[in-house]
C-alpha cells in the first residue's frame, strides 16, 4: 500500500510496460520494425531481464508487439488493439491528437445526431426523455418531459422535440 489511502504501487512489471512503450514512442519505431535484442533493450530501459520478458509477453498480448521465434520481437501492426483500440498509444503529439479528435467529432456528431432525429420513433423520443428526467432527478434541468408517445404529433413534431429544432430543416427545402 502506498502512502496514500487508495493508492497502488505500480509493480516492475507495469514500469516496465510503460517505458517500453514510451522508448517505442521516443525513438519512432515503425510498425513491423524490430525491437532491439533483449539485453540491449533492459540496458536501456533500466529493467532486468525477467522483468524485461514478463513486460514483453504481457505487451504481445495486447497487440502491441508481435514475437517470430528465432527472429525476434517487432513492433505490431495492430496498434496495441486491446487497450488502445484505435491505435493511438504510439501518437507523440497528444495535444494535436486532442485537437483533430475534436474536430472530428465537430464534423461528425451533427450528422449522427441529425439522422438519430430523423429516424426516432415515438418510443425512442419517450425514452430519451426518460433518460433525460432520470437526470433532472440527479441535479440537471428541463421542463417539458411529461408527454406521452403519442402526444408527440407527427414525424416532423418528433424530429423537431428529439433534434431541438436545430437539425430539423425540411420545411426551408
Amino acid at each position: 500500500m502506498g502512502q496514500y489511502a487508495g493508492y497502488e504501487k505500480q509493480s516492475a512489471v507495469e514500469r516496465a510496460m510503460e517505458q517500453i512503450v514510451t522508448y517505442i514512442t521516443d525513438v519512432g519505431m515503425a510498425d513491423g520494425e524490430r525491437l532491439p535484442n533483449e539485453r540491449e533493450l533492459a540496458e536501456q530501459i533500466g529493467v532486468g531481464r525477467s522483468t524485461l520478458r514478463e513486460a514483453l509477453q504481457r505487451l504481445c498480448t495486447r497487440n502491441v508487439f508481435e514475437v517470430k521465434r528465432g527472429v525476434g520481437t517487432f513492433v505490431s501492426y495492430k496498434h496495441g488493439v486491446a487497450d488502445d483500440p484505435l491505435g493511438f498509444t504510439p501518437i507523440r503529439d497528444k495535444e494535436r491528437l486532442a485537437k483533430d479528435l475534436i474536430e472530428f467529432r465537430i464534423m461528425i456528431e451533427p450528422h449522427t445526431a441529425a439522422l438519430a432525429a430523423q429516424n426516432a420513433t415515438k418510443a425512442d423520443i419517450y425514452n430519451r426523455d426518460c433518460l433525460r428526467q432520470d437526470a433532472i432527478s440527479r441535479g440537471g434541468q428541463y421542463t417539458d418531459l411529461k408527454r406521452k408517445p403519442d402526444e408527440y404529433g407527427s414525424l416532423g413534431q418528433q424530429r423537431e422535440v428529439l433534434s431541438g429544432g436545430f437539425f430539423d430543416c425540411s420545411d426551408r427545402i
